[in-house]
């Protein structure tokens, strides 16, 4: 299993790269609260 985290500033291009790594196939989450992260894994 893969993790990819896209972070940045507002307007960076984070919605772009999600949809991109969507059309590929990559499950998208979007707003997931640090601690939560490794009990999604």
């Amino acid at each position: 299993m893969e993790i990819l985290i896209i972070s940045g500033l507002s307007g960076g291009g984070k919605s772009k790269a999600a949809s991109f790594l969507e059309d590929m196939g990559f499950y998208i989450v979007d707003n997931m609260p640090a601690g939560i992260i490794l009990k999604f894994a």
